[in-house]
């Protein structure tokens, strides 16, 4: 992903997705049930050279869409996989992936209105968009019959005071409070996200996997194996 102002852009750090239900990547796409960034903004499988080649794609695109005055800002999102025949390109979206965002609004060091402002001001900049370096987690909560088949709304307890209190934050999507505790899915997307920040992976992993433990309803489901990565 990356910020453009029309003419510079900033890539944010890169982050990997889990889109499929199961563990061990198993099971049918989703809309993605986790995803993680690193401290360096690359990956274990990504050299600077590669996020390079993103970057210049995306810098391509943006002088295209914009040569005819089109004065495209704020979002790209690309789609990109590293195969053995070099970077791949599937798409763009003009818009914050997901659960993708999650990690890199979190890892933003420069406050975001001021990164819009700059936006608006066409002079945005690494300078003046910041990101930290830190280890970022995201595990999705969903119903166990999220994207096997259509389930009616259900009822369920989340301890959000215990899970606050452990260092993750809470990111509700299809779902609604009803009292203390007491939650309401609505429709049949992802219920809500649990996220963490760490110096190291495996901190970001355990304080997001602890802060669930034991306070979460029983009657939903999550992948466990966020962190692996897997080869395909």
């Amino acid at each position: 992903m990356a910020l453009t102002d029309g003419k510079n852009i900033v890539v944010t750090p890169t982050t990997f997705d889990y889109p499929y239900r199961f563990d061990k990547d198993k099971g049918p796409g989703t809309g993605g049930m986790g995803c993680l960034s690193f401290e360096n903004g690359l990956l274990p499988f990504l050299e600077q050279k590669d996020v390079d080649e993103c970057s210049k794609l995306i810098e391509d695109t943006i002088k295209f869409v914009n040569k005819d005055n089109l004065e495209f800002t704020g979002v790209i999102y690309g789609g990109f996989f590293k195969c053995k025949q070099g970077i791949k390109f599937i798409e763009f979206n003009a818009r914050f992936g997901d659960p993708e965002a999650i990690n890199v609004l979190n890892s933003l060091e420069t406050p975001f209105s001021e990164v819009m402002e700059n936006i608006w001001a066409q002079n945005l900049s690494k300078e003046n968009c910041k990101f930290k370096s830190n280890y970022t987690f995201t595990v999705y909560v969903v119903s166990k019959d999220y994207a096997i088949k259509k389930s009616d709304p259900c009822t369920f307890t989340l301890n959000t005071k215990a899970i606050l209190e452990k260092g993750a934050k809470i990111y509700f999507a299809s779902t609604k409070p009803i009292e203390d505790n007491k939650y309401q899915s609505v429709g049949t997307s992802r219920l809500f996200a649990i996220h963490t920040c760490g110096n190291t992976l495996e901190e970001a992993k355990q304080k997001a996997y602890l802060a669930m433990e034991n306070n979460i309803d029983e009657k939903l489901d999550y992948r466990k194996d966020i962190g692996e990565i897997y080869e395909h």
